[in-house]
């Protein structure tokens, strides 16, 4: 989510070794990748580049699967390329299954921090329309200010005439100047956005699509507007469909979650609280976070070493949704926050441990208390999402996860879980912490507060 992209990592403090604890019957990461699925390798610069040209069926906004490449920036940001306005502009977003609006950076934004990205420039568009109205977004590390205006926007080949956007003028936002990306465009359940517009989805008539997020920066992810592709998949399994239980997020019903097997009873029937327990998948986020009173017992259970030596001995987690067990492997909820290259380059990697030079790994694991009817929900961000593949569709509001091909040639690549001390050494993966995305301002967003007019939170 964009207010997430500037807000402060959430570092868990970690305590007690894990418990043992019977096994239990879980949905295994693969040991191996999946054949016939070739990496694809972005430009890594932040200047947006015209996406590839669409096919016949796109171009009508027909139901055939149509992939955009998400570029994998420091595994914290996927950003894929949308084209605003005519002629087209082309703008590098962040796709966020949390939010429902379209956000860009405009030429009327003159801060430092803006020039540093693609601007959109409402000039030269001849299809902009303005809507005659400032527009405010309140994010937990500042606001964004800017004008309500309408374009044409396309998103490979998928085209919407009049889409509402709010093009931004001035931020407060720290640390936006670091992020790659020149937007957000919301790819949430909702058919509106805070303002009342149609959401981009709406508009462009998306009803399915699936995300597949790579573990390696500079790798390609895909955005696959249509439905899913089965070479991204894992195994040939259908995936597990589940209903939506919420009218404004991908969220899904959870019972518990486990670690080593063990279930934590994070879901007590019993706490005196209405609010449904459930998991929300948020693309936008790149962490996993839940109500402190049961992520404190979670972070009890895992103690990482700051030199991720003890990588092997930490126990799967578990996440129990609509009645089926999803799990993590410890290289999937560990990262690597010392410097973004190493899993990338074999070389730097092999001259990092000859100089000796240490990794510093932290949980991708917050606590994050929400208000109201939100009390026990926990969102599962990019570090769960990367391990599996997810599906979302609108129409029969429902959403499905199949464990995420992994690509062999990659060197973050995620192994089985429970492998022996014979398999390859897992490695984690390495990130930038300057750019993590948590969902810190989860809390300001969905606290009860008045409505004010053109002022809205994410």
């Amino acid at each position: 989510m964009l207010r997430s992209a500037f807000a402060a990592l959430l570092v868990a403090a970690v305590a007690a070794a894990p418990q043992s604890a019977p096994a239990a019957t879980v949905l295994a990461a693969p040991q191996s990748a999946v054949d016939g699925l070739e990496p694809m390798i972005v430009d890594t610069t932040t200047v947006a580049q015209p996406p590839p040209p669409p096919s016949p069926a796109a171009e009508s906004n027909a139901t055939a699967t149509v992939v955009l490449p998400l570029r994998n920036t420091r595994n914290t940001q996927y950003m894929g390329v949308i084209s605003v306005g005519t002629p087209p502009q082309h703008l590098n977003v962040i796709f966020d299954t949390g939010s429902n609006s379209l956000v860009v950076t405009s030429t009327a934004c003159i801060q430092v921090s803006c020039l540093m990205h693609s601007r959109f420039s409402s000039d030269k568009s001849r299809t902009y329309v303005d809507g005659g109205r400032p527009m405010a977004m309140r994010f937990a590390g500042g606001d964004v200010d800017g004008e309500l205006g309408y374009d044409a926007l396309e998103v490979a080949g998928w085209r919407a005439p009049r889409q509402a956007m709010l093009a931004m003028s001035s931020n407060s936002i720290q640390g936006y100047s670091l992020g790659s990306f020149d937007g957000i465009l919301g790819i949430g359940l909702g058919r509106k956005d805070g303002e009342g517009e149609a959401s981009p989805l709406e508009s462009l008539g998306v009803t399915r699509f699936s995300v597949w997020l790579s573990g390696r920066s500079g790798e390609d992810g895909a955005l696959v507007l249509g439905g899913l592709r089965r070479e991204l998949c894992a195994t040939a399994e259908p995936p597990h469909t589940m209903p939506v239980v919420s009218d404004t997020h991908w969220a899904v019903a959870l019972s518990d979650v486990g670690v080593g097997g063990a279930p934590l009873g994070a879901c007590p029937t019993a706490n005196g609280s209405a609010a449904p327990c459930r998991a929300i998948l948020d693309t936008g986020t790149s962490l996993i976070t839940g109500p402190k009173a049961r992520v404190d017992p979670l972070l009890k259970r895992l103690s990482v070493n700051p030199d991720c030596s003890n990588l092997r001995e930490l126990p799967p987690i578990t996440f129990e949704l609509a009645g089926r067990s999803f799990a993590l492997p410890p290289e999937a909820y560990v990262l690597n926050v010392s410097g973004q290259v190493l899993n990338d380059s074999p070389v730097l990697r092999s001259l990092h441990e000859f100089v000796g030079a240490t990794p510093k790994c932290v949980l991708a694991i917050g606590a994050l208390d929400l208000p109201g009817e939100h009390a026990n929900t926990w969102i599962l961000g990019d570090a769960f999402l990367r391990t599996w593949y997810s599906l979302y569709d609108r129409a029969d509001r429902s959403v499905a996860l199949t464990l995420a091909a992994v690509r062999d040639k990659a060197p973050g690549a995620a192994i089985a879980l429970g492998a022996g001390r014979g398999a390859a050494r897992p490695r984690v993966r390495s990130v930038s912490a300057d750019l993590l995305l948590p969902a810190s301002s989860w809390a300001e967003r969905l606290a009860p507060v008045p409505r004010r007019a053109n002022v809205f939170h994410r």
